[in-house]
């Protein structure tokens, strides 16, 4: 029988026990689920388990994939994948798979969420309302939504989804993404952007797309959002390090017509009190991926490919082989191929 360890965090409420894991897995593998602050505590397990499924932000770095002597391969229950040294996985022969569209619907809808909460200004007719203010004009200067120009950086499966909603409110949509193959703007009428600067400079609104890599890391600096207007909405349900977050609150600042939906944060869960406190930002916690079906989705999934590594049948979602190919590649190279991986 294999040995399959749950790696989360010991303050998470995502598993309250393994029922899910059990009833896919249980009659071929023994499951031990290991809570614990970092990968530092995980005593004198991973040197045992044929396969690891890896929740949350605990990392497993290089040293601690070089323990893991039986391991077929590891887990990743969502999207992202940036916890785990898919190079040195690759090294010792341990196939990294992630789960890259269980919760596809859910972050798309979220992301839309964000841009009408924040078009609308629902937050300020909200509070005004709350505070004996019945008055239609507390909301401001409010463009038509048709027609508005909506910029996608990072477009695969989620910012395809993000486009076919925002094309039904009747937005203009164009993307940026390099490595998206010619013609995918003409299947599903959108537009194609060759230049991040040129799509956000046009755009009044920008939402986030892409995986946390090195090459996309604070991809959205000063530069970047200095091309934006300053009266644009600027949306991330992707990778909180993806934009540079003291340059942005530095914007938000200087520009107070600009404003932010923030699902995630670059070192979140702390919210910086520049963010916390600022009036022109939207922030959700983290929640983009979640509804009741969508967790559910996540976990089996999960499990399934847990067992299709275990019994060495074909998995669709391995990362460390391309993947890593492309980080190993010239620099260009990498960086237009990991625009639009995994999301």
């Amino acid at each position: 029988m294999y040995s399959v360890l749950v790696i989360d965090r010991m303050e998470s409420s995502y598993l309250e026990g393994l029922t899910i894991e059990r009833e896919i897995l249980g009659k071929e593998a023994s499951l031990e689920l290991c809570r614990v602050p970092d990968e530092s505590k995980i005593d004198g397990r991973l040197e045992h388990a044929d396969l690891v499924i890896s929740w949350h932000a605990i990392g497993l770095s290089a040293h601690s994939i070089r323990r893991m002597r039986n391991c077929r391969g590891v887990v990743r229950p969502a999207v992202g994948y940036d916890n785990i040294d898919i190079a040195a996985a690759r090294q010792e022969g341990i196939s990294v798979a992630n789960v890259p569209d269980y919760g596809t619907e859910e972050v798309a809808d979220h992301a839309l969420c964000l841009l009408l909460h924040i078009h609308r200004n629902v937050t300020v007719a909200d509070r005004a309302c709350r505070a004996g203010q019945w008055d239609w004009r507390v909301v401001g200067n409010v463009k038509r939504l048709r027609g508005l120009r909506l910029g996608i950086i990072g477009f695969g499966r989620i910012g395809m989804a993000v486009a076919a909603r925002a094309r039904a409110f009747g937005m203009h949509v164009l993307f940026y993404d390099p490595f998206v193959p010619n013609g995918v703007e003409k299947s599903l009428s959108v537009e194609r952007v060759e230049d991040l600067e040129e799509l956000l400079r046009s755009c009044s609104v920008v939402s986030l797309h892409v995986p946390s890599t090195p090459q996309t890391r604070a991809m959205i600096g000063r530069r970047e959002l200095e091309a934006m207007p300053n009266d644009a909405i600027l949306i991330n349900t992707a990778r909180g390090d993806v934009i540079d977050q003291p340059a942005l609150i530095a914007h938000l600042q200087a520009h107070p017509e600009f404003r932010a939906g923030l699902d995630v944060l670059a070192d979140e869960p702390r919210v910086p009190a520049e963010l916390r406190e600022c009036r022109q930002v939207v922030l959700t916690g983290h929640s983009a991926f979640f509804c009741d079906a969508s967790l559910v989705e996540m976990r089996r999934k999960s499990a399934e490919t847990a067992g299709r590594l275990l019994r060495g049948e074909p998995v669709r979602t391995i990362v460390n082989l391309a993947a890593t190919a492309a980080r190993e590649a010239p620099s260009e190279l990498g960086r237009l191929r990991l625009v639009s991986a995994g999301e």
